[in-house]
């Protein structure tokens, strides 16, 4: 340790080339590993367009299987609403790989091909 103008200067203490390889090894296990499957609760509403045809509205997050359900009953009885869904996603975020959605339940008029949930 060095004194400066009465205060002690703390320096790093330097590493071995052996420590700083085991470091960056450490670092890229870390970076490597890979993230837990995460599943997302939806609560997606249907309307109904100019032309007659079905529309998705805005899908909203929800914490919960259970509340994605509430959330699609209400927002299928409301204005302008002619269903809703709720469904589950699950999938790795980190690498935007997801798997089909899974309906948990549907209200009111909800299309029959799902495959671009």
């Amino acid at each position: 340790m060095k004194t400066r103008g009465g205060k002690i200067a703390h320096r790093a203490p330097s590493l071995t080339k052996e420590q700083n390889k085991n470091k960056f090894i450490k670092i890229n296990r870390l970076a490597s590993t890979p993230m837990a499957d995460i599943t997302y609760y939806v609560a997606l509403p249907f309307l109904q367009d100019d032309s007659g045809s079905l529309a998705a509205g805005a899908a909203e997050e929800c914490q919960s299987a259970s509340g994605a359900i509430r959330r699609a009953e209400l927002l299928s009885r409301a204005p302008g609403s002619i269903g809703a869904l709720a469904f589950s996603r699950t999938g790795d975020p980190m690498i935007g790989e997801f798997g089909d959605a899974q309906v948990i339940r549907a209200f009111g008029e909800v299309p029959s091909d799902l495959s671009a949930l």
